[in-house]
């Protein structure tokens, strides 16, 4: 009785907390698409500063050339300068840069969107309806008011789940296919095998945590909004505007413009999902597919 007492019991302690970890669970996984984002934007930012730096050397040699033909350098002058200007900012640089670069901005959308991750606390009803009920509602009441973040960031926060979780998949894969290699050298559909466990895992993580990630940040943003309007509210009471009406069409703007910064979020987590998630092949979740239908 001991021996199956103690996973009951383990599980049991789980399940009371249930909350926690899906909202924990779901943060993971946000991070882990952000992260899977900073490779690409690594990529991009190199190769913003290899164009960059292409141009400022051109227009470096255009003036230097401008200085020679003027007379003001010699013409072997000029083009020690214009070969020590090329040389200034090399490859190895270029590298460095990016990768500081693609790490701020990984860290930074980490930050903005925590909040939104971790979500608000979802109800807990004692049955399935009542909890059915209070989504329902909280859901209502959070797009009564629509603004650019209650629409974006449920958005922005599925991609990168989704993101995170292909990317778990994906490092999940290997360690079974080797493991299938090791204990069934004659199996022929170790890949296949590992592949479906890969999918596997990601339509779990996304079914366990995403729904509840989505909720929280939808309820949040709502949360959000309703305190930005009750401060925008006070302000005007404090200092009436003189001209009312003008004032009352900025309001409005600035109001359903709450959260266009998710307007990049959004694209670094497309980016994230459709480049960041690639196994070797460079196929990401289309490769789990492939490989897991594959001919042995």
């Amino acid at each position: 009785m001991t021996l199956f007492g103690l996973p009951s019991a383990f599980s049991h302690a789980l399940g009371s907390y249930r909350t926690l970890i899906r909202r924990l669970g779901g943060v993971a996984l946000v991070l882990m698409g952000v992260h899977a984002a900073a490779d690409v934007l690594d990529d991009l930012a190199y190769t913003a500063l290899d164009a960059i730096d292409l141009v400022v050397d051109d227009a470096l040699a255009a003036l230097l050339g401008w200085l020679s033909a003027a007379g003001g350098l010699t013409p072997d002058a000029a083009a020690m300068a214009i070969e020590r200007a090329s040389l200034a900012v090399d490859l190895a640089e270029k590298d460095w840069l990016a990768l500081r670069l693609a790490l701020a901005v990984e860290l930074m959308v980490d930050v903005l969107l925590l909040d939104l991750a971790w979500g608000a606390r979802v109800f807990e009803g004692t049955t399935v309806l009542d909890e059915l009920r209070r989504t329902t509602r909280q859901l209502r009441d959070a797009f009564s008011a629509i603004d650019l973040e209650r629409v974006l960031a449920p958005l922005t926060l599925l991609l990168l789940a989704i993101s995170g979780s292909v990317t778990v998949g994906l490092a999940l894969e290997q360690p079974v296919r080797a493991w299938l290699a090791a204990a069934a050298p004659g199996l022929l559909v170790a890949s296949n095998l590992a592949a479906a466990t890969g999918i596997a895992v990601v339509a779990v993580l996304v079914w366990r945590f995403v729904p509840e990630l989505l909720h929280g940040a939808v309820v949040r943003a709502h949360e959000r909004g309703s305190k930005a309007s009750q401060r925008l509210q006070q302000r005007r009471q404090q200092a009436p505007p003189r001209h009312p009406s003008v004032a009352a069409v900025v309001d409005v703007l600035r109001r359903g413009l709450r959260g266009a910064w998710l307007v990049a979020a959004l694209l670094i987590a497309s980016t994230g999902l459709l480049g960041g998630t690639h196994d070797l092949n460079g196929l990401g979740a289309r490769g789990l597919l492939d490989r897991m239908g594959a001919d042995p």
